[in-house]
């Protein structure tokens, strides 16, 4: 937000206004350019890393368990966050490329006045490609294993449940893939065009949190399939979806007093 923003104006259609908000300082601008590109970097590779998570699980039938291991654990957890916090102190504390990007926040790439932000512009954007380039690799290697998985489903109907389970993984790996894409690209295009409407960055402020919101309904929703199909094959049928909802959620209502 613009309230670690040094005061100042913001240039709109060649006319400048106040930056809304604006309460910060120096040194507030600093902090907030290195959160941001630490949260950057390491939430892009977190996302990498779950695509490849997924991948393993499916394509290479490695174990939950397995996975759990330290040997997976770091580059699967730890590696995103030891290269964003190389990223950050490596641009924003030792080349200083950080300042105002004439938005709404603090940051480390276009419309920051520093003269080594050019080729960390380029940098980013290579960083944030490759990162997504893998990502949308896992995604159509999850896809081409559903659609091998359903071309030879005869050859499966002895282990029908392990199929089954296979695809709803696989599934659900691609749907985490697409909510995280969907937040992403229109954030990545501001890497690349420098010239836009005062209203896109506002978009893309808007959009970006909602990727926390489009995983939550990639998470419920087997769940929620499975708490539905319940009720429509079971005693419960004239339930509402709510119902389903609430239980997928573990949520109770209380209940009517006989009193």
């Amino acid at each position: 937000g613009t309230w670690m923003v040094p005061k100042g104006d913001i240039t709109i259609s060649d006319e400048k206004y106040p930056i809304p908000l604006a309460a910060g300082n120096e040194t507030t601008c600093h902090i907030q350019a290195f959160i941001w590109d630490l949260f950057t970097i390491a939430g892009c590779s977190s996302n990498a890393t779950l695509a490849t998570a997924y991948w393993l699980l499916v394509c290479k039938e490695k174990k939950e368990n397995e996975l759990k291991q330290w040997k997976w654990q770091f580059p699967l957890v730890c590696l995103p966050w030891i290269l964003g916090l190389v990223d950050s102190f490596l641009y924003v504390i030792g080349f200083n490329c950080y300042g105002f990007t004439g938005g709404w926040f603090c940051g480390a790439f276009v419309g920051v006045d520093s003269p080594h932000i050019g080729w960390r512009n380029w940098l980013l954007t290579a960083e944030v490609g490759l990162i997504n380039t893998w990502i949308i690799s896992m995604m159509l290697m999850l896809i081409k294993f559903v659609h091998t998985v359903e071309k030879r489903s005869s050859a499966y109907r002895r282990n029908e449940q392990t199929r089954k389970k296979s695809i709803q993984v696989t599934w659900q790996g691609i749907w985490f893939i697409l909510a995280y894409m969907a937040a992403m690209i229109p954030a990545i295009i501001t890497l690349v065009v420098k010239d836009y409407p005062m209203a896109y960055p506002i978009f893309v402020a808007c959009l970006n949190p909602l990727q926390g919101a489009l995983n939550t309904f990639v998470y419920f929703r087997p769940k929620y399939k499975a708490e539905r199909q319940k009720m429509v094959s079971g005693s419960d049928r004239r339930k509402s979806r709510l119902s389903s909802v609430l239980k997928t959620l573990n949520v109770a209502l209380p209940r009517r007093s006989s009193v």
